[in-house]
């Protein structure tokens, strides 16, 4: 029997991405759920606001457009709704640019694996649930068709799965804590044999991913991304160049799908039965 412990309006913010009430050290911050993070964190500036003392490591890890993550604390309460922490908590502390004044932090990993995490987007709520022991009988909210799809955990606890785009098979991130999806750009044009020229792949000008460098930016008009039978139709990913892109320091996942393909399912993460259970966004 499936058991709620909490569930959370979703704060949404324009980019599509969304964030959740979290108390740390009595201060209450609105944390933007991350399943690409490795752990939680919070910002510079929230970590002076609560005066936690920055403890500088050099290996706290990496976000996309090579952002690296130097510094760490400990907090003495995590709060998340009736969950605490049961002592001293160690959250990572990350560079003011990935974040915004809205959403000052990160809720990763290291909270979310405890749980079963349910993303219903289209009800705005965001769901944790005690680790369902009624294996393969996750999807409740319809009788509809499912996927349901073994998930693996890469080197930096990313959430990896089999997907085709295209009618191409490839490994997928499910980010939520990105707003975009993104790909190489190079890998694209070896897996589906484009040319430089192709009339199909337009510019749209430069990002500054997470605060980053300027990074060069392409589009092309995808048809579909398939997973086990439910499908994203012309799904938006931005193309980027390949130093850009750098997961090969993780693993071997071809595109990192943010909010911009996420927001189209309803999702639900077995992290103990190592599943992915997904719908469309609307199927009830």
């Amino acid at each position: 029997m499936m058991r709620k412990l909490v569930s959370f309006d979703m704060q949404t913010f324009s980019d599509g991405q969304f964030a959740i009430p979290v108390t740390i050290n009595d201060k209450t911050m609105n944390l933007t759920v991350d399943t690409g993070s490795i752990a939680s964190s919070i910002s510079m500036d929230a970590a002076m606001q609560i005066n936690s003392k920055l403890i500088f490591t050099g290996s706290g890890g990496h976000f996309l457009n090579n952002i690296d993550v130097n510094y760490t604390t400990t907090v003495h309460s995590f709060v998340l709704g009736p969950l605490h922490s049961d002592g001293d908590f160690p959250i990572l502390v990350i560079p003011n640019s990935v974040t915004t004044v809205s959403s000052p932090g990160l809720l990763g990993y290291d909270v979310l694996r405890n749980y079963d995490a349910e993303f219903d987007f289209y009800h705005g709520k965001f769901d944790l649930f005690v680790h369902n022991t009624c294996l393969g009988h996750a999807v409740y909210w319809t009788h509809a068709a499912f996927a349901a799809i073994p998930m693996k955990l890469d080197a930096a606890h990313h959430i990896v799965v089999r997907a085709y785009l295209d009618g191409k098979p490839m490994k997928v991130i499910f980010d939520t804590g990105s707003s975009s999806s993104i790909m190489s750009e190079d890998a694209a044009k070896s897996l589906f044999g484009w040319s430089d020229k192709d009339p199909r792949l337009k510019s749209a000008g430069s990002e500054k991913i997470n605060g980053g460098e300027w990074v060069p930016v392409h589009t092309f008009p995808f048809e579909s991304l398939v997973f086990d039978g439910i499908a994203v139709m012309n799904p938006q990913i931005t193309l980027i160049p390949r130093h850009n892109f750098r997961l090969d320091r993780y693993g071997d996942a071809s595109i990192v799908l943010g909010m911009s393909v996420l927001r189209q399912l309803h999702i639900y993460v077995a992290y103990d039965e190592g599943m992915l259970y997904l719908t469309g966004a609307e199927t009830q």
